[in-house]
Parts: structure tokens; C-alpha cells; sequence
């Protein structure tokens, strides 16, 4: 019987997050460029947002890899109330139920928001589509390699669908608001 233990990437990715930030502001400080800090508030957010995607979608990292060992033990590496809460998130987005496609799908609208505030116009669709699809592939040979669990070795065209539906939501979203605020802009 071997005993893994499966990490949560949420305070490590907020570490390197904070450190990035950190280097970032100290550096702005050398250069004196007058960049758009709203534009950088919304790429930090975007990361935080992804730690804690990567996170409920592949439910941590274990260590040391499974193996072809049926009696495997999961232990959770910290039983906060944090983690319980991401574990049943988990549990609930990497089931084959309609409920994980709809899970998948609200998952992915604040990515599609982000990459379109982020990106341009007209590779916004391009960019959701290639990174649902990434993240999906990268998934099933993470799954393959025993650093995630994934109970099947199978690319799922359902969540696949209901990722980029998600993501394309969220690229309307952006789209709606900014034309509200134009017109809104332009009656004053």
C-alpha cells in the first residue's frame, strides 16, 4: 500500500504571485514608466483567478506520483476549511454528470472575461478555444504522468464544449458591457 499526499496550489501560486508583484513594483520603481495600473490590477487578478482554477479543476498535485498500485491512500496535505471547500469542488466539476458540464461551464466565464479584457478583439475566440483545449490535453497527461488524479484517460468532448461555451459567454459579457459603456459615454 502506498500513502500520497496531494498538495494544494493555492498558497504556493499566491506566494509566487505576491513575489512576482513584489519584483514587479520594485522594478517599476527603477524604470519610471507610467504603464496602465489597471490594465496590470486586471493581469494579477487573471493569475489569482487561474491559481485557484488550476486548483478545483485538477484538485491538487500528488506527491509522490501513483502507481500502478491499487491500494493507494490520497491525504489531503492541510484539512483546513479552505481545502474541504475546494474538494468539493472538485469532487463536483470532475464527476460525468450534467452538473459537472454546467460546473465547467460557469468555471471557465471569468477566464473568457479576462482574456477578453486582456487580449485583442479579434483573437479572443482563437485564445479561448486554444486554451480550453491546452488545459484539457495538459490535464490528461498529467493524469497519464500520476501527478493529478483523473479516473479516465480520455480527452472529454462534453467538458471540452461546456469550456469554451463558458469561456465564450464571458468574452459576450465584456463585449455587451463595453458597448453599454460606449453608449452611455456617448449620450452625455
Amino acid at each position: 500500500m502506498t500513502t500520497s499526499i496531494i498538495y494544494n496550489l493555492v498558497p504556493f501560486g499566491i506566494i509566487l504571485l505576491l513575489v512576482y508583484i513584489f519584483i514587479d513594483i520594485f522594478l517599476d520603481y527603477f524604470r519610471k514608466s507610467e504603464n496602465n495600473k489597471m490594465h496590470r490590477l486586471v493581469f494579477y487578478g487573471f493569475f489569482l483567478y487561474l491559481i485557484n482554477f488550476i486548483q478545483i479543476k485538477w484538485g491538487g498535485i500528488i506527491f509522490p506520483t501513483k502507481n500502478a498500485d491499487i491500494l493507494n491512500v490520497y491525504v489531503s496535505s492541510s484539512n483546513s476549511k479552505v481545502n474541504t471547500l475546494y474538494e468539493a469542488l472538485y469532487s463536483a466539476i470532475s464527476g460525468y454528470n450534467p452538473s459537472a458540464i454546467i460546473y465547467s461551464m460557469l468555471l471557465w466565464i471569468p477566464i473568457g472575461v479576462f482574456i477578453s479584457v486582456i487580449s485583442n478583439k479579434g483573437s479572443t475566440l482563437l485564445i479561448i478555444f486554444m486554451s480550453c483545449l491546452a488545459l484539457e490535453l495538459i490535464e490528461l497527461v498529467l493524469a497519464q504522468l500520476g501527478f493529478i488524479l483523473k479516473y479516465t484517460s480520455i480527452l472529454n468532448i462534453f467538458t471540452l464544449a461546456s469550456s469554451i461555451l463558458g469561456g465564450v459567454i464571458g468574452m459576450w459579457v465584456v463585449r455587451l458591457f463595453s458597448k453599454q459603456i460606449r453608449v452611455q459615454q456617448q449620450t452625455q
